[in-house]
């Protein structure tokens, strides 16, 4: 069997005075060293999870705005592009609005001168006729009848002219 003796009891003492003193002096000290890292770790993660979502909120919001600029950089193109097109289809009107205008003031312009052409083609031939006429009729006709048939001749040639 088992002799208890001195030693044994001076062992186990010894043994428990060495865990009290290893708890009161390592394991306390240890633990509270543990702990306190602990704690760091825990609110570095705490920090870390803040942080994490403070980003995804800017993320957010940056894909919100990036959005907002694209839609609002869309419509100011899309407004310069209706106006461009409105602008170029005044001035494609005013143009084709000049040239009718012009067309037409070249038309009046040649009915003018085609009137004036006429007419002035007409005195010619009258003067013309009324030339040949005299020379034709100096031979068989004396002055005063040559004066009277012009005279007639001139007023026919003038009433059909007009007429």
């Amino acid at each position: 069997m088992l002799k208890i003796n001195a030693t044994l009891i001076i062992q186990i003492i010894n043994i428990i005075v060495f865990f009290v003193i290893i708890k009161v002096f390592l394991y306390k000290p240890l633990m509270n060293i543990i702990r306190s890292r602990q704690d760091r770790i825990i609110k570095h993660l705490a920090d870390a999870e803040a942080v994490r979502d403070e980003s995804d909120e800017m993320k957010r919001k940056y894909k919100k705005k990036l959005k907002e600029v694209h839609a609002e950089g869309a419509k100011i193109l899309k407004e310069y592009s209706d106006e461009g097109k409105r602008i170029k289809n005044e001035e494609v009107q005013k143009a084709k609005d000049e040239a009718k205008r012009i067309l037409e003031h070249t038309e009046v312009e040649v009915r003018h001168r085609r009137e004036k052409a006429s007419r002035d083609l007409k005195n010619q031939v009258s003067d013309l006729a009324v030339k040949i006429s005299m020379r034709v009729l100096s031979d068989y006709l004396n002055i005063d009848e040559q004066k009277d048939l012009a005279m007639k001749l001139a007023e026919k040639v003038k009433i059909h002219y007009e007429g």
